[in-house]
């Protein structure tokens, strides 16, 4: 990306890494999304001038071996969101976190 000066750096994150939403129970899993999450804000800083846009994209709760049967979200509506934030524009948004292709508060 840094040779063809731009492209899409997409991390897969979770409503849970938000720090606007920490609540009890899944500790690990809430804290590594958080980090991520900063992760992808210090990257986008680093990466900005070079024409590398970096998001952190959080498909929702999709039914998946990890989601279960239970999960309001096809596999396809979860990957949309990815998809968007891999194809974005040259103005495209970056340094953000989305869920289908709108900004999320974290």
């Amino acid at each position: 990306m840094l040779q063809r000066s731009g492209g899409n750096f997409v991390a897969g994150s979770s409503g849970l890494g938000a720090v606007t939403d920490m609540g009890a129970g899944f500790t690990g899993y809430r804290l590594s999304k958080a980090a991520q999450n900063a992760f992808v804000r210090v990257l986008h800083a680093e990466l900005h001038p070079t024409g590398v846009r970096v998001n952190a994209v959080c498909p929702g709760w999709c039914r998946t071996d990890m989601g279960g049967p239970q999960a309001d979200r096809s596999v396809e509506q979860g990957a949309a969101s990815i998809v968007w934030a891999a194809t974005l524009a040259t103005d495209g948004p970056s340094g953000g976190f989305f869920r289908d292709g709108a900004a999320v508060v974290w």
